[in-house]
């Protein structure tokens, strides 16, 4: 499956990364000929975590559903923020990054890795049509 990398500002404490996850979207696509049970998981960094910091799912069915054969769902999310958080605590980290793995009947098939960046203070401009839109 593919896994796709996007940078998130954590240089300018909470409220960048906040505002990064502000309605984020991507497609879960069910690659297979038949109904898969389609499970998203999150990973976030310990510095997170031990702050409070969630990741929600607003579309249907939330991190769980079925998906049928060759269909996909628009996933949507944001953070729910936390206590806040310095640059410094970024950079201790070698791989501050929030991971969102899409599974197929309990197998990775893809997902989405958010890199926070540390040196980056505001969610950088995205195209939310895509190139190919």
């Amino acid at each position: 499956g593919q896994r796709n990398v996007a940078p998130v500002p954590g240089g300018g404490g909470g409220g960048g990364l906040f505002a990064s996850f502000a309605n984020r979207q991507f497609w879960f696509n069910n690659p297979f000929d038949k109904t898969i049970d389609a499970h998203i998981v999150v990973e976030l960094p310990d510095f997170l975590v031990r702050r409070g910091w969630e990741l929600e799912f607003t579309n249907r069915g939330g991190t769980r559903f079925k998906l049928g054969p060759c269909d996909r769902r628009r996933i949507v999310m944001r953070l729910k923020q936390g206590k806040d958080f310095t640059a410094d605590d970024v950079a201790k980290y070698d791989n501050a990054q929030i991971n969102v793995l899409a599974l197929a009947d309990g197998r990775i098939i893809g997902g989405m890795s958010y890199a926070i960046d540390p040196k980056l203070k505001q969610p950088p401009e995205e195209d939310p049509k895509g190139v190919c839109a």
